[in-house]
């Protein structure tokens, strides 16, 4: 098994979203096309978590996707789209127009006639990563670690370190302004289990020829890094990658 910098990049993406579900329990949309949603609920685009109820600015999913008109719970197929001039602050705060199809639904979003929202709620002053918003993503990233350690008896300071780098991970390509390379990969899988890149790769493609040990290997450098015994470092990834474990069948 070859693994591609996108499966590499999956992999850190599925324990974000293990950590991410701990702010809050599953909801569920219905949406009036009969559409149902199953989320965690609302993240901004800074991907910190703000709450449950969807609203303009608070429309991403914990994967940093972007809510689509047919995923908004007032969406209906008989929906009335008008064309016009669309006026609205970006994600990120900018002022933007929009000349052409669009419809605004009852919770303030507009969506454009692909169906992308296009709005966000609040001040029209330009918003950057000030010392403010980097406050801010420090804050959930402490409040997420300290959730985790508490859940897996982890120190603290282990908890919010876990917490930290995948908050890192997942807003990297909006600071860098550029896509996830294998070096990014590599530095973060460092910096998040304590193993290199080449480690996981070998442990990978021999459990998939049906040999184990190097994953049982791997994982007691991982508990050892993260302070942990091998049990409860192991419990933790198959929390996280149940599925790709149950792929290789490893129990």
């Amino acid at each position: 098994m070859k693994l591609t910098t996108k499966m590499l990049s999956t992999l850190i993406a599925t324990a974000t979203l293990g950590l991410s579900s701990l702010f809050t329990t599953g909801c569920v949309i219905t949406t009036s096309g009969g559409g149902t949603i199953y989320y965690g609920g609302w993240y901004d685009v800074y991907g910190s978590y703000c709450g449950t109820t969807l609203r303009p600015g608070c429309n991403f999913y914990s994967d940093g996707s972007k809510i689509i008109d047919i995923e908004d719970p007032y969406y209906s197929a008989g929906n009335t789209i008008y064309y016009g001039l669309w006026t609205y602050n970006d994600s990120f705060g900018y002022p933007q127009a929009y000349t052409g199809w669009g419809w605004q639904s009852s919770n303030g979003i507009i969506y454009d006639q692909y169906g992308y929202a296009l709005n966000e709620e609040g001040a029209s002053e330009t918003r950057e990563l000030t010392a403010e918003v980097a406050q801010k993503e420090e804050d959930t990233a402490k409040a997420a670690g300290k959730l985790f350690s508490e859940k897996y008896a982890l120190s603290e300071d282990v908890g919010v370190h876990i917490a930290k780098t995948l908050s890192d991970w997942a807003t990297l390509s909006r600071r860098a302004n550029r896509a996830r390379t294998e070096a990014d990969i590599a530095d973060f899988s460092k910096r998040l289990y304590g193993v290199s890149l080449e480690q996981t790769t070998v442990a990978l493609e021999t459990a998939k020829k049906g040999d184990a040990s190097a994953l049982v290997s791997l994982n007691s450098d991982v508990a050892q890094f993260w302070g942990t015994d091998a049990q409860t470092s192991a419990k933790i990834l198959k929390n996280w990658y149940r599925a790709e474990l149950n792929e290789l069948n490893v129990q």
